[in-house]
């Protein structure tokens, strides 16, 4: 993730955001970690996003960067799931075409919401901000919960059968509540 600085640099983040999409349901999910390869952080963020699929059997299909490939294989050593693993040839861009389209949404995604806090906070967010983590796996769930496709149905309609009718509020903005006694 990159942004334009007022002097014309670019802003990026140094810490490594992993994007996922399956492809049966279209669910999107991203997280930024802490570093790359087999973390214990990201282990268990993709595991848990394995588990909200809900598939018996995954495929993880990925480009053959070895850090990646070694946290490919952490996830298939800890989830009770068949999981194959998949490397893209090399020099086959169109393989990985599907991925590097949800890669783009999610950065859209991630833009509009930091800018919109932006807005609302009268102030600049950069990428290493505390919220950043948040603001990345948010985007991913926005994306999951909202996004049409062309059945008329979203991501998530098609994991739960049901539409996502829980109300949500601005990222970042502050809600009020009283714990029930």
């Amino acid at each position: 993730m990159s942004d334009d600085t007022e002097e014309g640099e670019q802003e990026v983040t140094d810490k490594p955001i992993i994007v996922i999409k399956d492809s049966a349901t279209k669910s999107v999910f991203s997280h930024l970690l802490p570093q790359k390869g087999p973390e214990k952080h990201a282990v268990a963020r993709i595991s848990q996003d394995l588990r909200i699929l809900g598939h018996k059997r995954f495929i993880l299909k990925s480009d053959q960067e070895p850090s990646i490939v070694a946290l490919k294989e952490a996830i298939r050593n800890e989830r009770p799931e068949d999981i194959l693993i998949e490397d893209s040839p090399v020099g086959e861009s169109k393989s990985n075409g599907t991925i590097e389209r949800a890669i783009q949404e999610v950065e859209g995604q991630v833009r509009t919401i930091k800018l919109n806090l932006e807005d609302r906070l009268q102030t600049k967010l950069p990428y290493d901000h505390h919220c950043a983590g948040w603001l990345i796996r948010y985007a991913g769930s926005t994306l999951r919960w909202m996004t049409v496709g062309p059945d008329g149905r979203t991501p998530y309609e098609r994991m739960r059968g049901k539409r996502f009718r829980k109300e949500l509020v601005e990222f970042g903005e502050n809600v009020l509540y009283l714990v029930p006694k």
